[in-house]
């Protein structure tokens, strides 16, 4: 009889035990799958917000330097380009009181416009000596004039003037220079003799002074006036052009002048 109570004694303390390790297994940590799961999922969202962030922030870097950051730039480089353009106008109207015609990047912006026809850039005195004689019969009449003239060489503003500008060139694609005028100043008969019977006439005089006048054309053209017209024009479009702060160089081109360059020296 006592030893059946001491088995039902330990069954009741085997009992508390149980109740006693569940409670003490709850309270250092040992988790129930249910909290275990609850856990996993707090870490996959967090993981997730954490993967989303990245990728919206690397979206907005993206946008900022392939898109925003190169537009920006294709804006600015614009706005920089037409302000030269009107730079350039703005230059040649102050010293050549006309307009060319500006492109940029291949589109007109400007036309070209002008108040006058010609852009005189250099003036020379051209002293002439002509002599003339005629016979008839045989007998001999003759002059000799001396003629000094006043002659202009420059550009005719009815051809086309045309300044180029793409990216960070400039280029002005020019007419070649022409002698303007040529007036005579006045002029001297050295020596009038007439022949026996063949004497000089007012007719002669005039054709000679005309004659003399095509000389002196000549002389002019072939003195190197137009290259001194050219040499003149380049230095005031460089000074024109320093004057509105455009540091980059005009690349200045005259029909031909390619062609002579590159021609090889015999």
């Amino acid at each position: 009889m006592r030893k059946q109570t001491t088995n039902t004694g330990d069954r009741a303390g085997s009992r508390e035990f149980s109740v006693a390790f569940v409670r003490l297994s709850h309270g250092i940590g040992v988790v129930s799958p249910l909290v275990r799961a609850s856990a996993a999922v707090r870490v996959i969202l967090a993981l997730g917000i954490s993967v989303a962030f990245v990728i919206a922030a690397a979206g907005v870097a993206f946008h900022y330097i392939a898109v925003k950051v190169p537009a920006d730039i294709t804006r600015n480089t614009k706005e920089e380009t037409f302000d030269a353009a009107k730079r350039v106008v703005t230059g040649f109207k102050s010293v050549f009181n006309f307009t060319p015609k500006v492109t940029v990047n291949g589109t007109t912006v400007i036309e070209q416009a002008n108040s006058v026809i010609e852009l005189a850039t250099v003036r020379q005195d051209v002293l002439t000596h002509y002599t003339w004689s005629q016979i008839w019969l045989g007998s001999r009449k003759s002059m000799e004039l001396q003629g000094v003239y006043k002659a202009k060489a420059g550009f005719d503003l009815r051809d086309t003037f045309r300044v180029a500008i793409e990216d960070t060139r400039i280029t002005a694609n020019l007419p070649m220079p022409k002698l303007l005028s040529l007036e005579m100043t006045g002029y001297k008969v050295l020596k009038d003799e007439n022949g026996w019977w063949n004497a000089v006439t007012p007719a002669d005089r005039e054709k000679a002074i005309n004659a003399m006048q095509a000389n002196a054309r000549t002389k002019a053209a072939q003195s190197g006036l137009l290259e001194e017209a050219k040499t003149k024009f380049r230095q005031e479009l460089s000074d024109a052009m320093k004057g509105q702060n455009i540091t980059t160089p005009v690349k200045i081109n005259f029909p031909g002048e390619a062609i002579e360059k590159a021609r090889p020296e015999m």
